[in-house]
């Protein structure tokens, strides 16, 4: 699928500027967008077992790392309508970080080039000066999944499905 130049310079400004701990301006991506141009490996190739979103809709729970230290996650993945699905990322204290806020954010969840991206698009709870976040799965399972986060000072997430 081809994006506009529009779209592509839009998504790479709000990638660099996207970073935990910073106030970032703009627009948050329409619901049915997805992040375009990553770099990341594909964890699936064309042809290949893609787990689809219908098997990754759930809870899941786990970390990711920016620029406050390790901080708590849960990604709720609802049923895709079509190719896209939405998701909450809740984030907040972890055992070794007690002082992180809680906060949340709504995403949009799809696969880019065989990726899974999850995109962000509406804050639900804001602490003060924290930004939304993009995430890039490079590993992909129905009971695990991992990455790159993406803003300023991010670097890895990992969560696992929560079963019950």
């Amino acid at each position: 699928m081809s994006r506009g130049p529009a779209f592509v310079a839009l998504f790479a400004v709000s990638a660099l500027l996207g970073g935990c701990g910073q106030v970032v301006s703009g627009h948050p991506a329409p619901a049915d967008t997805v992040a375009v141009g990553t770099t990341a490996p594909p964890t699936t190739g064309p042809g290949s077992d893609q787990v689809s979103l219908r098997v990754l809709a759930g809870r899941w729970t786990g970390s990711y790392r920016c620029g406050q230290g390790e901080t708590a996650l849960t990604l709720t993945i609802d049923p895709p309508e079509g190719t896209i699905a939405s998701a909450v990322f809740d984030f907040g204290p972890s055992p070794v970080n007690p002082a992180v806020p809680h906060g949340s954010f709504a995403m949009g969840v799809g696969y880019v080039d065989d990726v899974l991206t999850f995109t962000q698009r509406r804050w639900i709870t804001r602490p003060s000066t924290y930004s939304m976040v993009d995430l890039v799965a490079v590993e992909v399972s129905p009971v695990r999944l991992a990455g790159r986060v993406t803003g300023q000072g991010c670097t890895t997430f990992t969560v696992t499905r929560d079963r019950g």
